[in-house]
């Protein structure tokens, strides 16, 4: 089954800007879930003015569809950060913020509450045999990276860097000593530059072959990746660094949908082309760097 309807078991506040909600149900034995630690999942919430959820299909594309006539459910993407198919239960946690549909219904679940998960994705492919990790994350990045962190085996030293709001915002994760985590207060997440990439360039990389990961906002993102290509000199294998959210995503949206439309050719036949991956995915960050993007 592509798609499950998960009820809410219950709500807790994790810290002051992060709520977990617990789903719960038989319908979790259906999910289909990766077994890898930075899995996420499309979900759907109920329309907040009627409490309208219809189902979705999967086309043959694999992608959600929804009869003729139905509104389509408002949908994000987020991080499971724990299953236990056992017991039917899948926690999610969201960012407590004002505004945004998602954080909202989060923070005022209850018991009998019902959403929809798509089945789940990753990005997290370590090299077999490393020796070594960097983990850095945002508020957004956290769950996942916890998650990460938590199921690193004690041969792998792990470094985890995470960026919160403020320290109040901390988690204490159940982690080994091969895991040192470090926080960051009071930058990024909205409210400043990321300082993510400036405490990654201070660092002695371990010897040996390692993995860098990395999830938050899209220019903060795209700064890491630009270190790790052009000055660490590391390929895909390597490194993953995903795009979780784009602050001043409106201004974003007003120039992508005032690129010429031969750009938007170049970067279809871009995607399009036999290179390497890397190299696309170098020049694609180039193209909208070049146009504000």
């Amino acid at each position: 089954m592509s798609f499950v309807k998960a009820r809410v078991a219950h709500r807790r506040s994790v810290t002051s800007g992060m709520v977990r909600v617990t789903l719960a149900g038989k319908e979790i034995e259906e999910f289909k879930d990766s077994g890898v630690a930075d899995e996420f999942v499309r979900v759907f919430f109920p329309d907040p003015m009627t409490g309208d959820l219809p189902m979705p299909e999967e086309d043959d594309a694999g992608r959600a569809v929804f009869p003729e006539g139905i509104k389509e459910p408002h949908a994000e993407y987020y991080s499971i950060r724990r299953i236990d198919k056992a017991a039917c239960e899948i926690d999610i946690d969201f960012v407590v913020h004002d505004g945004g549909l998602a954080s909202e219904w989060a923070q005022k679940a209850q018991p009998g509450d019902c959403i929809v998960l798509g089945k789940a994705r990753f990005c997290y492919e370590p090299p077999e045999g490393m020796a070594w990790q960097v983990l850095l994350a945002d508020a957004t990045g956290l769950p996942a990276l916890s998650r990460i962190a938590e199921e690193t085996p004690a041969h792998i030293k792990t470094i985890a860097i995470v960026e919160v709001a403020e320290a109040a915002h901390r988690q204490e994760l159940p982690v080994g000593e091969h895991v040192e985590m470090r926080w960051l207060y009071g930058s990024g997440n909205g409210i400043g530059p990321s300082n993510l990439l400036s405490n990654l360039r201070a660092l002695q990389l371990p010897q040996g072959e390692g993995y860098i990961w990395m999830a938050g906002e899209m220019q903060a993102s795209r700064a890491i990746r630009r270190h790790i290509r052009n000055e660490l000199k590391l390929t895909g294998r390597n490194f993953s660094v995903v795009r979780y959210w784009l602050d001043n995503k409106e201004v974003w949206r007003s120039r992508w949908d005032a690129l010429d439309p031969a750009v938007r050719e170049e970067i279809d036949a871009l995607w399009a082309s036999d290179r390497d991956p890397d190299d696309i995915a170098d020049t694609w960050h180039n193209i909208l760097e070049t146009h504000g993007l």
